[in-house]
């Protein structure tokens, strides 16, 4: 269906094996490049999540703190 609907504008690489150097722009004028990533699994899902927790925790009580000085006139 991909081929059918964008035909030679879609790039294809020569090889089937994971490309070591991209091409240069000026050999990509044109195309179409289709990014595919294999998905996370469940572990590092959960990982990022408590990751992403935790940065959350500390921002929020980076600003939320009051500043203990008490200036008396």
């Amino acid at each position: 269906m991909v081929d059918d609907i964008f035909g030679s504008m879609l790039f294809r690489p020569n090889y089937s094996h994971h490309m070591k150097k991209f091409p240069s722009p000026e050999s990509l004028k044109g195309k179409i490049l289709i990014s595919t990533k294999p998905p996370e699994s469940p572990e590092s899902q959960s990982q990022k999540i408590q990751e992403e927790e935790v940065e959350l925790l500390e921002d929020k009580d980076d600003g939320s703190r009051v500043n203990d000085e008490v200036k008396i006139i």
